[in-house]
């Protein structure tokens, strides 16, 4: 035997529950770009944040100093990849007693 519960909800906090449901699923469709930007970055916005030159970066590129993709003239760096090119030249702070 079946048993069914009606439960009623002011209207106010039905919009809520409707609002933020609705917040919900455009999170969740545009998770996969919000993902792609948190791994990735392009390689234009990599010198200001390193507060290098752009030539500096092209010679890094040159080097092979950083793993990066290209697709056409598009280049991406993983933000991994410079964390870890910033914590391989980490210099940490002498001592002092």
């Amino acid at each position: 035997m079946n048993s069914t519960s009606i439960e009623i909800v002011p209207s106010e906090e039905l919009l809520t529950i409707k609002r933020d449901i609705s917040r919900l699923i455009e999170l969740a469709e545009k998770r996969p770009e919000q993902l792609f930007q948190l791994r990735w970055i392009e390689s234009k916005k990599v010198p200001p944040l390193l507060g290098i030159s752009n030539r500096t970066w092209q010679s890094w590129r040159d080097k092979r100093i950083i793993p990066f993709s290209q697709f056409g003239a598009k280049i991406y760096v993983k933000l991994d990849d410079l964390n870890a090119l910033l914590e391989a030249h980490r210099i940490e702070n002498s001592k002092t007693v």
